[in-house]
């Protein structure tokens, strides 16, 4: 009992601890306390009371105490009910096993039995629609509306109208029966009960689309005012089984409700429901008909995706109480179409559990007799049992309550008086646990408070305080100081708690030479200095003196830590004396220094990741406007000024390189004030060697204080005329090319460049790059433009110069192709150049060749002329007699030809005589094979003309099986007239076989109907094969004089090959006759030839001199002519 009220209380201040977000883990008391807890000595004490303590009697409880959290009932209570429990526990388990089992076996025959009925309702309902399925599929079978044969009869509609008023007679659960085109138009009805129009329902259409019957879900008729039922059928054509018309019936629901009612009784409802819509369309309650399940029964969702009969127990929002429902869902049997039904019997809870409660109630009875029994008899022994406890209950009770003060008066040495002496002792050490307690919730509140305002940035200079104050008041140190590092762990004390006496530190910014990186890098792993005497240190002498300065005689240093970095320290100061630090006191400035470390981490992650935030949308926004210009100004103008916005700088600017590394600065934005550098020319002569492969690699320089970054003093002297203090530097990469630098300046200041600085100008530099290389290429498209605009203007230029040239060449040459060789072309540069000297010197060869040639003429004129007169008569006698001579030649040459071209057609006659020869023996082949194939033609039309005559011969055994039938359906139609004689003998129980023998009858007839078309068509059939038989016999004898005529024409072209043959035989003759004249012709041209010579013998000598003559006149003359044409310089004439 004690460990348990103990516990209470640590689990209260843990989770108070956990609510201040402290963790049990880190703090030594929670370790204190589990030992406190834990603690199980069992040595008697040996003192009866302790100093000041209160002892209690053994008997008496105090009467106004107050209840304790961990304390529910009293000693004497538990045990009571333990022996109650005891005692009770066999008779409740025998009572309840014996209860469940005759529950469950209740149940399950009560289910059971509600099953059974409602599947026996679901049974005659689906029994009663499949009779009625059955009837609307047999209606629609019935010859007198599938006979097509009948349909032009005028009685027909009367005939369907009273066969269907008997059907609705005999079954008398139909208000309706009607037969309906495709269109819904009605065809016959029964009655004069008006019908509605089904052409739009779901299931007429699923009738004329499936040719299936179907059944409706219940529809409200607007013909009956009634909820019906309809059922529907195709009637088929019985010969083309081609859908004609739908045969419905309407029955009123009502009929299936006569059937619920006989199924149900005063104590049951009885529904069925919809599942398509989940409505309930029948019941025995009218009141709830057409309304949703749902409505009724929330809880029975499940009926409607039912798949197998079960039993549900669910309220009643209508009659408001709990009912046993027993469904089943509408199974598929046989043909009958899938009705989408559940069949519900809901029966009262109170009514269909009565033999359970009934046993409870029985059960419940004996078990409180035996439970009252055994009570009585455990409250005796309780009493007897517990009174020595009630002192030690009181007394834990009272401590509990918070009366730590209390003791208990020890009596004897069994374990009673063991445990009131480890009560006693337990209130000692809860007194001492208590305050311990008091003081880990005070600390964990100071932590939380610490860490709640360092979380906020504007309320850190309050934690700073907060710390210092409560870590100098928790360790009664006289000093207390935080020291806080900058980036380049440079510090400053930013808070101080002092005693009035001691020196402040505070505002006195410190750089200890003697903290190396290797001791800041161990405050960073944690570590922690206790000094307990400084002078007895090995401190440096400025340490030394910085302590004496603040008259620091012990110092405890802690260090403040983030998540990976060191903030500052958290150091502690006793100036009045030396001092010892202890454990405690170590651990709870160590678990402050963290608190504050955590928060101040947690406070600077946060708000490095909304710079960052910003920094990327200032990355895009920035990025989005040097993209979108296209000019190298407005790319640099855009990106300075956006740059030394976002950086909140006094100076960007973009400095580019020319070919060794020196350059000038092309764009700058610069704030107010401060002095410009733009078109400033930069030369460092060590850049190239040391600077231009490492910014070529990506580097980007940040320089906090240009003074202490050690850069020479020629650097120093290019940017103090601009007022430079810190710098960052980023390379301008295009192309993996170094084209600039990209530079930030801080003038008014040191500047620490912090890392989401260097990355967003890292990043910009890239973009600008980007942009660089994009507004290049863009100039580069633009030149290329303007370069193939402008050689494209020089091409055109230059063909039109060409052409000018080629037009003036060929004007001035044109006057040489009349004659005129005085003519020049000029001779220009170029191709046309050298085509005009060529053709200068072509003209002035061919000027000197006429010349002497007009020389040469002129003088054989004069020759001749001076001799014309002798010469003239001999001329003219030589010429007679030579024309004479030539006329005969030229006769005897036109007649050789003609003798040649005769001897060629005769060749041609020749070579066509031989070729129709050829014809004419390949069509006198192609008959031969046509008159075999006329020959097979003539045999298979033989051959068809018998088997059209077997055909006919067996179209005739078909006329008298068809006679057969036709005997047989006359046989039909009087027995089927006989039956309805005696039917109506029977009166009205033989009306049902009067209707079957009528059907029979009108079958009979229509079989007989069918047996004279039959035959109208075998004679049909007989009398086409009869002339098929006739057009083949004719057909036969043709093809026979085809073959006669075929043969003739193999005849004739026998004799045309003879002609060919004879007429080929002629032409050679003439051929050959032909050639004989060329050579006769040939034999008179060398007796032609004879006499020239004769008569050149005869007039050899004038013959000489004349052709001599005439040949030299004549080229004279005929060079006179030519060369006169030409037109040459007068110096040549």
């Amino acid at each position: 009992m004690v460990k348990e009220f103990d516990k209470s209380i640590y689990n209260e201040i843990n989770k108070d601890l956990t609510s201040q977000g402290v963790t049990k883990d880190r703090y030594r008391h929670h370790a204190e306390l589990d030992s406190v807890i834990n603690l199980t000595s069992t040595e008697p004490s040996q003192n009866s009371a302790q100093d000041g303590a209160e002892p209690i009697g053994s008997s008496e409880a105090p009467s106004s105490s107050k209840r304790s959290g961990g304390l529910k009932l009293s000693l004497k209570t538990k045990v009571t009910s333990l022996l109650i429990t005891l005692g009770t526990i066999p008779v409740l388990l025998i009572g309840s096993i014996a209860y469940n089992l005759a529950k469950q076996s209740i149940t399950q025959e009560i289910s059971q039995n509600n099953i059974a009925r409602v599947v026996s309702l679901e049974d005659n309902l689906k029994g009663f629609i499949q009779d009625r399925y059955a009837d609307i599929r047999v209606l629609a079978t019935l010859p007198v509306f599938t006979n097509s044969s009948q349909q032009q009869t005028s009685s027909l509609s009367e005939r369907q109208s009273l066969l269907l008023n008997r059907y609705e007679d005999i079954y008398q659960v139909y208000d309706s029966i009607a037969v309906f085109d495709l269109t819904g138009k009605v065809i016959a009805k029964s009655n004069q009960t008006p019908v509605d129009n089904p052409s739009s329902r779901s299931y007429f259409e699923q009738v004329i689309k499936t040719k299936q019957p179907a059944i409706s879900q219940p529809i409200h008729s607007d013909a009956s005012g009634q909820l019906s039922l309809y059922l529907a059928a195709p009637v088929l054509d019985e010969n083309t089984q081609k859908l004609v018309a739908v045969i419905q019936s309407r029955m009123p629901i009502q009929y299936l409700q006569d059937s619920i009612n006989l199924m149900g009784s005063d104590r049951e409802e009885l529904y069925l429901i919809n599942t398509t819509n989940g409505k309930i369309f029948l019941s025995n309650q009218s009141k709830i008909v057409n309304q949703p399940l749902t409505k009724v029964f929330p809880d029975a969702k499940e009926l409607l995706t039912a798949d197998k009969p079960n039993t549900l127990v669910t309220s009643d929002q209508v009659k408001k109480h709990q009912d046993l429902l027993a469904y089943t869902p509408f199974r598929k049997i046989n043909d009958l179409p899938d009705l989408p039904w559940v069949a519900v019997m809901a029966t009262p809870d109170a009514i269909a559990f009565l033999p359970q409660r009934q046993l409870l109630l029985t059960l419940t009875l004996g078990t409180s007799l035996t439970t009252l029994l055994v009570a009585a008899v455990a409250v005796y022994l309780a009493n007897r049992l517990t009174s020595p406890l009630l002192a030690a209950t009181n007394a834990v009770k009272a401590l509990g309550e918070g009366e730590l003060d209390t003791r208990l008066e020890l009596v004897g040495t069994d374990e009673l008086g063991v445990l009131g002496s480890n009560i006693n002792r337990m209130a000692s050490q809860l007194q001492t646990l208590v305050a311990n307690q008091q003081a880990s919730l005070n600390k964990a509140q100071l932590f939380a408070d610490v860490v709640t305002h360092a979380a906020k940035p504007d309320e850190k200079a309050h934690a700073f305080d907060l710390v210092v104050n409560a870590a100098k008041e928790k360790l009664a140190a006289e000093r207390v100081v935080i020291y806080y590092f900058d980036p380049g762990y440079r510090g400053t004390i930013v808070a101080e708690a002092v005693d009035s006496p001691w020196p402040k530190a505070i505002a006195n910014e410190i750089t200890d030479a003697c903290i190396p990186r290797k001791l800041l890098e161990a405050y960073r792993k944690g570590r922690v200095v206790p000094t307990s005497d400084v002078q007895a240190e090995k401190y440096s002498s400025g340490h030394m003196q910085l302590l004496n300065r603040l008259q620091v005689k012990a110092n405890l240093v802690v260090p403040i830590v983030g998540v990976d970095n060191l903030i500052g320290l958290l150091v502690a100061h006793q100036c009045s004396r030396t001092r010892v630090w202890r454990t405690d006191e170590i651990d709870f400035l160590q678990e402050l220094a963290t608190h504050l470390g955590l928060a101040l981490s947690g406070a600077t992650l946060a708000t490095v990741k909304t710079a960052e935030a910003d920094r990327a949308g200032q990355v895009i926004e920035i990025t989005s406007r040097i993209r979108q210009s296209f000019t190298v100004e407005e790319i640099y103008q855009s990106a300075t000024s956006g740059i030394r916005e976002a950086l909140k700088t006094d100076r960007v600017l973009v400095y580019l390189f020319d070919e060794i590394a020196q350059g000038t600065i092309v764009a700058e934005s610069v704030g107010h004030g401060w002095p410009k550098s733009l078109g400033a020319e930069i030369a460092d002569p060590c850049f190239a060697h040391q600077y231009v492969e490492k910014y070529q690699q990506g580097r980007v320089s940040a320089l906090d204080n240009i003074y202490q970054a050690g850069l020479s003093d020629c650097y120093l002297g290019q940017l103090e005329p601009f007022k430079v203090k810190a710098h960052l530097v980023a390379p301008i990469l295009a192309e993996d090319k170094l084209l600039g630098l990209l530079v930030a300046h801080q003038c008014s200041g040191t500047r620490h460049w912090e890392e989401s600085d260097i990355n967003f100008f890292r990043q910009m530099a890239i973009q600008l790059g980007f942009a660089l290389e994009q507004a290049k290429l863009v100039e580069q498209l633009k030149q290329a433009r303007i370069a193939a605009e402008v050689v494209s203007q020089e091409q055109q230029q230059q063909r039109e110069a060409l052409q000018l040239q080629l037009l003036e060449l060929v004007n001035k040459v044109e006057g040489a192709a009349q004659g005129d060789l005085t003519v020049r072309a000029e001779i220009l540069s170029g191709e046309i150049g050298t085509v005009a000297d060529f053709f200068n010197a072509v003209i002035e060869s061919l000027r000197r060749i006429v010349t002497q040639v007009k020389t040469a003429a002129t003088e054989v004129n004069q020759s001749v002329g001076d001799n014309a007169g002798a010469i003239h008569q001999l001329s003219e006698a030589a010429l007679q007699q030579t024309q004479e001579i030539t006329n005969t030649l030229d006769s005897v040459a036109q007649m050789s030809r003609s003798i040649q071209e005769v001897a060629s057609n005769a060749r041609q006659a020749a070579a066509v005589a031989h070729t129709a020869a050829n014809t004419a023996q390949s069509g006198t082949h192609a008959i031969e094979r046509s008159v075999a194939s006329i020959l097979i033609l003539r045999d298979t039309i033989a051959e068809t003309a018998k088997k059209v005559k077997r055909l006919g011969e067996s179209s005739q055994q078909i006329s008298q099986v068809v006679a057969f039938i036709n005997q047989i359906a006359l046989q039909t139609n009087l027995l089927s007239i006989n039956a309805g004689i005696e039917a109506a003998r029977a009166g009205e129980e033989g009306q049902g076989f009067a209707v079957v023998a009528e059907e029979v009858g009108e079958l009979a007839a229509r079989a007989a109907t069918a047996t004279k078309e039959i035959e109208q068509i075998v004679d049909n059939i007989q009398q086409g094969t009869s002339e098929v038989v006739e057009a083949m016999e004719l057909g036969t004898t043709q093809v026979v004089e085809g073959t006669y005529l075929v043969q003739e024409a193999k005849d004739s072209f026998g004799e045309i090959l003879n002609v060919s043959t004879q007429i080929d035989q002629f032409i050679q003759s003439i051929s050959q006759a032909t050639v004989s004249q060329a050579e006769t012709s040939s034999a008179v041209t060398n007796v032609m030839k004879d006499i020239a010579q004769i008569s050149e013998r005869t007039y050899q000598s004038t013959e000489h001199i004349s052709h001599s003559l005439q040949d030299t006149v004549s080229i004279a003359e005929e060079l006179q002519t030519s060369v006169g044409k030409f037109k040459v310089d007068q110096n040549y004439d």
